[in-house]
């Protein structure tokens, strides 16, 4: 069974003959397709399919559609054998069909072959692979399915690879000696990009090569005032300077034989998001959260603020969804760490200067003051694709200056306290599941395999509180410190005395980050604070500990709010009511180390 997904999406039997399904179907097998091999969960097709409004019956109308789907790709229709199979799996579905059989797969095969042999200098068969490549297209990607945030995205990213291929396209004529051609390419490209600097740089290069100086004269003007019209800027330095040179005709020799190849010489939309981990486990529900508020087709809310506690993996979450939305954004992604080494804020026009220079602005033409970079970068982003990721933000006023302007931009902020008064939508984080954090400790020291082993696991995962920084601290002592068996790691974290000690690995610190928010809070609060930790039960409500505080419930639910906005204890989860909180184990061993532990009920009033 073939699929075709670079135009209308098309299925065809082995025998040739064309199967027609209905629209949302079509975008269940399309996500099934993109993630062949990997289990797509029950939710992700919900909000693929309905992405702003799911109706109640959206689970049972999934299996629905999933039914269908079977019967087709069972071959009962035909009788014929068809080499993709559809699996139920624990939390979803799976499809296993070969790479040979997906026509944006043999796309991006060919155009990597391509790719090599040019780099190689073996032009005429990078030409042919391309020429394969290219002819898989028909039409858009996906052009006849209904697309959420998931298929959007992947469709952005066939889109730009397909521009790249053109791109590489050009760069083979040139290298062959068809310059006409590559005038008749990029010329087809800069009317379907008329905003693509490099595309139209390029052009001006192989007009005067060609000796057309007065039409590389006019593509600059056209260039320049699609710019001025659409977005109010000017082309960028390197543009003007090519222009200048055309206007004075100095370019030398070497200059008319010598024409850049794509992305070379020209701007390069920052990418600046820091490599995620290659062991992320779980976290469905957040991510699909995630891809309904920030992707294509979201409801509208394009600023979303990661909350939790310390280590409870809000910049691996934020990150790791950051590379999935690259090609949403494709104008640029911005990444800045708001916090120094040592828990200072960072100044936000530090920051600012930084985005600057990541685009292009000289120093000179960087503003002095914190609202000019800001009205500068806002300016910049407002009519382009642009994601913003701030990890560890310190205050509302300092993400405040950082924010871009425009509806295509998108931000997604980590913070262990909430920052409503930025808007936006605020998702928070819990500890992972048990099965995820078990999970997640077996890729780090290898997956169990005998019944004592799987239980030593389980243990020490209970131990570390389900807390991925925990986690990811004892798998790398247990990388580090290969002669120890799991059991001896184990018995270690078992003794209270010296737990904290056990979850810092280089700089997976628990203890360092549950100080900064300690210390964030008022003296009353740290006081009552270590009372809740000497005497207070796992799980309690404002009631249960006021009269132990000797303070009336008003004063008690204030306090505790003001201790629960630093995330010290937790709220309402596993199904608990919001009026409850709890005090995990790490954090009432990090109270006792505290100077004055020896609190009394008198000290909270």
């Amino acid at each position: 069974m073939r699929f075709s997904v670079l135009g209308n999406l098309e299925v065809r039997s082995p025998r040739g003959d064309e199967v027609h399904l209905p629209p949302k179907i079509r975008t269940v097998l399309s996500l099934l397709l993109i993630r062949r091999g990997e289990v797509v969960s029950v939710q992700q097709l919900i909000d693929e399919v309905w992405p702003f409004e799911p109706p109640r019956t959206a689970p049972a109308t999934i299996q629905t559609y999933i039914y269908q789907l079977r019967k087709v790709l069972d071959g009962a229709w035909c009788g014929e054998p068809h080499g993709a199979t559809l699996s139920t799996a624990s939390s979803g579905y799976v499809l296993r069909v070969a790479a040979e059989d997906i026509d944006a797969v043999a796309f991006e095969r060919r155009f990597l072959a391509a790719s090599r042999s040019f780099h190689s200098g073996d032009y005429e068969p990078a030409e042919g692979a391309l020429d394969a490549a290219m002819a898989l297209w028909r039409a858009e990607a996906f052009a006849d399915v209904p697309r959420g945030s998931l298929l959007e995205a992947y469709s952005t990213q066939l889109e730009e690879a397909r521009t790249q291929a053109l791109e590489l396209h050009i760069d083979i004529s040139l290298k062959l000696g068809r310059h006409l051609e590559a005038v008749r390419r990029l010329k087809g490209l800069a009317v379907a990009q008329p905003l693509n600097e490099g595309v139209h740089t390029k052009l001006m290069h192989v007009l005067n090569r060609l000796g057309r100086r007065d039409e590389a004269l006019t593509v600059y003007l056209r260039f320049r005032r699609s710019l001025a019209t659409e977005l109010g800027i000017e082309p960028s330095p390197a543009a003007e300077e090519v222009h200048r040179r055309l206007l004075a005709g100095d370019f030398t020799t070497s200059d008319r034989t010598s024409v850049p190849s794509a992305g070379q010489g020209f701007f390069v939309a920052p990418a600046q998001l820091p490599p995620g981990t290659t062991d992320f486990v779980g976290r469905e529900q957040q991510l699909s959260t995630l891809g309904r508020l920030l992707g294509r087709h979201g409801d509208g809310s394009r600023l979303v603020t990661l909350t939790g506690m310390a280590g409870v993996g809000k910049t691996a979450l934020a990150v790791h969804h950051a590379h999935t939305l690259r090609r949403t954004f494709a104008d640029g992604q911005f990444f800045a760490t708001l916090r120094q080494a040592g828990a200072k804020p960072v100044d936000p026009s530090v920051v600012l200067g930084e985005f600057l220079h990541a685009i292009g602005f000289r120093a000179e033409q960087v503003p002095a003051t914190v609202e000019a970079r800001g009205r500068l970068f806002r300016s910049w982003c407002a009519d382009r694709d642009v994601f913003v990721l701030l990890d560890d933000a310190a205050s509302e006023e300092q993400v405040r200056h950082l924010l871009p302007a425009g509806a295509r931009c998108g931000v997604l902020v980590t913070s262990r306290s909430p920052l409503y008064g930025l808007g936006g939508k605020t998702v928070d984080i819990e500890p992972l599941p048990t099965g995820d954090a078990v999970t997640l400790l077996g890729r780090l020291v290898g997956m169990p395999k005998t019944e004592i082993e799987r239980r030593t696991v389980r243990e020490m995962v209970s131990l570390c509180e389900n807390l991925p920084l925990n986690i990811r601290a004892m798998g790398a002592k247990a990388a580090t410190q290969g002669h120890l068996p799991l059991d001896k790691l184990a018995a270690r974290l078992a003794d209270r005395q010296y737990r904290l000690d056990e979850f810092k690995c280089g700089d997976l610190d628990l203890r360092g980050r549950l100080t900064r928010s300690y210390e964030s809070l008022s003296d009353r609060a740290r006081r009552i604070l270590r009372l809740l930790g000497r005497y207070a039960a796992r799980l309690f409500t404002a009631d249960d500990v006021a009269p132990l505080l000797k303070l009336d419930l008003v004063q008690t639910e204030m306090v505790l709010e003001e201790i629960f906005a630093e995330r010290l204890v937790l709220a309402g989860s596993s199904g608990l009511d919001r009026d409850h909180y709890v005090l995990l184990e790490s954090t009432r061993i990090f109270l006792m180390e505290q100077e004055g532990d020896a609190a009394t009920p008198a000290e909270a009033s």
